[in-house]
């Protein structure tokens, strides 16, 4: 039972992984700053900042022991999937619509989620 642990799809998963993280981090830190822009209030962007770690501490709990039963690889794609249509459809809203702090919060909630 020789099983190799550095596989092409380990790799795939890791980068994946690293990069949904990178991006993660960098979106929400970029949200702050542009709600600071949009509103003038730090306390706006400090309740930003701090209601993104929320989903973070309350998802992995609720959500683990399901989601270790569940194939990685598809999940994980999904996830940045997802990811990828949230940031796009964030981008249009910016674009498009006027500034709304509640959408930015359930924003905020649905990215870190």
């Amino acid at each position: 039972m020789n099983k190799q642990l550095w596989t092409r799809d380990f790799t795939t998963i890791i980068v994946a992984t690293a990069l949904g993280c990178l991006g993660g981090v960098a979106g929400s830190f970029a949200l702050s700053f542009m709600v600071f822009e949009q509103t003038g209030s730090t306390l706006a962007s400090a309740v930003l900042m701090a209601l993104q770690l929320i989903p973070g501490v309350i998802v992995p709990v609720a959500l683990a022991p399901w989601l270790d039963r569940l194939p990685r690889k598809p999940f994980l794609v999904g996830g940045d999937l997802f990811n990828a249509l949230v940031y796009f459809l964030g981008g249009w809203w910016l674009k498009h619509m006027p500034v709304n702090y509640g959408v930015y919060v359930v924003y905020c909630l649905v990215l870190a989620a």
